[in-house]
Formats: C-alpha cells, sequence, structure tokens
C-alpha cells in the first residue's frame, strides 16, 4: 500500500512540474549531449518581434488591454509591441530571456519620435495643426506652446513623443505633459527670458 502511495505522489508531482514547465519559455534540444555526457543539451530559445510579451511583461500587457491607455488604443487599432518597441537593443536585453529570471525592474527600450512619425501612424505638420489651438501648456503668463510645435532649440530637440503620451499608464496626456515640462522649465513658467534675462 505504501508503494502505491509514492508512486501516486510521485505521478502528481510530475504532472506538476510539467505544468510549470508548459507555462515558461521553451527550449529546443539541440541534439548534441551534455557537458557530463548525460542527456541532450538544449538551446536557448532566441528572442524575437514574435515572441509573447505577455509572458514576462503582465503589467504592459494589462494595459495594451485596456482601451483607457495609449498601449490599448494602439493594440485596438492593430498596433503590435514590436511595432514601436523596435530599437536594436531589443535583441540584447532579450538575449537570455528563455533561461534568465525576469529583471525585476524592467529597463526602457528607446521609442523614437520617427518611429511614430515614419511608420504611416502619425504626420508631424497633421499633429501641429491638429494642435494648434491646445492650451495644456500654459504659463501662469498666459503664455500658451502648441505641444507638437515647441520653439525649435538644443533642449527641445531631445524631446520624444512618448515623453509626454506615456502608452502603458493611465494618466492623462494633460497631466502629463506639463510636468515633462519642469525637467527644464519653472513650475509655471515657459518664457526663458522672465528669469534669465536675455543672454
Amino acid at each position: 500500500m505504501m508503494g502505491k502511495k509514492r508512486l501516486l505522489l510521485a505521478a502528481i508531482s510530475l504532472c506538476a512540474v510539467a505544468a510549470l514547465a508548459a507555462c515558461s519559455p521553451q527550449q529546443a534540444p539541440t541534439g548534441g549531449e551534455s557537458d557530463d555526457g548525460g542527456a541532450p543539451a538544449v538551446e536557448a530559445v532566441a528572442w524575437s518581434a514574435d515572441s509573447d510579451c505577455a509572458s514576462c511583461h503582465a503589467e504592459e500587457s494589462a494595459a495594451a488591454a485596456d482601451a483607457a491607455t495609449g498601449s490599448g488604443f494602439h493594440a485596438g487599432q492593430g498596433v503590435t509591441c514590436a511595432t514601436c518597441h523596435a530599437d536594436e537593443a531589443m535583441g540584447e536585453v532579450h538575449a537570455d530571456y528563455a533561461t534568465a529570471r525576469p529583471p525585476s525592474e524592467l529597463r526602457k527600450t528607446e521609442v523614437q519620435p520617427e518611429t511614430c512619425l515614419t511608420s504611416g501612424c502619425h504626420d508631424q505638420a497633421q499633429l501641429k495643426e491638429k494642435t494648434a489651438a491646445a492650451t495644456v501648456l500654459t504659463d501662469n503668463n498666459g503664455m500658451t506652446v502648441n505641444p507638437h510645435d515647441l520653439p525649435v532649440n538644443e533642449d527641445h530637440a531631445s524631446v520624444t513623443c512618448v515623453m509626454c503620451h506615456e502608452m502603458h499608464g493611465s494618466d492623462p496626456v494633460e497631466e502629463v505633459a506639463p510636468q515633462k515640462c519642469l525637467g527644464c522649465h519653472h513650475k509655471g513658467t515657459y518664457e526663458c527670458g522672465s528669469c534669465h534675462g536675455d543672454e
């Protein structure tokens, strides 16, 4: 009787291990032998743009399923993770994704303005026109800046779309954009000359 219980427990344990293994990224045998001469060695499955991002990026995946977020809106238009996250660093940061533990903090990838503007999705001239009357960037002196037509200068050259349009959060752009300006501007003041004089 004791032997049957042990067999039953062993079978249940094997089923549990098999079920958990099915959830993790799969590995394919290389056909060679392991270093210790035992079972065939396995090779980590390489990451690709078609990989299932949701298997590790649960929070971002949930945002993509929420129409209230930027990524949710884009997902509804048929835009995938790889459409925007297409920089060369993606392959590097996912080099060992099939075997490594997921990091506790995600590294951001660069989503350049060109990704938004040259993919046939957004047109800079149309964006400027559409937001010409926007008042989201109005300072305490009444100066209003078109968020898609910032004055040309060295500091504004580093401003990217995703700085104001946070795709995986639900904070409205009307709240996020003015906060981003505070990295360089004093609160409520967009005119440099009002504090620094003519330099």
